[in-house]
């Protein structure tokens, strides 16, 4: 998590798995047949994991 910090790195940690959570539940929700739905969820999906990895570069 490019840190030494233990305490910066559970901070990390913490933030990194509710967004991956969310990340998860975006993905379910394209679990539709609904074009427009299914397009919904890629986007939140995709502004998740972009928020992941940023927390995990730094």
């Amino acid at each position: 998590m490019h840190t030494e910090s233990l305490s910066v790195a559970k901070t990390k940690e913490e933030a990194t798995w509710e967004q991956v959570l969310a990340a998860r539940g975006a993905k379910l929700a394209g679990d539709s047949t609904d074009p427009k739905q299914r397009y919904a969820a890629a986007c939140d999906l995709a502004e998740t994991l972009h928020e992941v990895v940023k927390n995990l570069v730094g």
